[in-house]
């Protein structure tokens, strides 16, 4: 992860949100570190920022039709930051299987 995260505002929320989904149990403890850097590329770690071009938004930078599609799957809301991080975790297992395969993925197409 990047130096420049403990100096943006929005990590330290993130982090005490990130507690709290792993608390869930819905997230594994090794997936920490590369979840965290894909959702810092993706969001800065604010889960309230949009996609000026797409309907994209919050940690994983859901778009509309993936947000209505896995708060149905999950029984979640999208709204709530913790529920962000899960979600996209199991966006991330559904898709690439690991973040670090979502991480190579955004490495070469910047997004995942």
């Amino acid at each position: 992860m990047k130096k420049e995260a403990a100096k943006s505002p929005g990590y330290q929320s993130y982090k005490n949100h990130l507690r709290s989904a792993l608390g869930t149990g819905k997230i594994s403890g090794d997936w920490v570190v590369a979840l965290t850097e894909l959702i810092g590329r993706e969001s800065t770690w604010n889960p309230q920022v949009g996609n000026k071009k797409s309907s994209a938004w919050g940690y994983g930078q859901f778009l509309s039709s993936t947000r209505r599609q896995y708060e149905k799957k999950m029984g979640l809301s999208y709204k709530n930051p913790v529920n962000q991080i899960i979600m996209t975790a199991q966006y991330v297992k559904d898709r690439y299987g690991t973040p670090e395969k979502a991480l190579k993925h955004w490495d070469s197409k910047g997004w995942y």
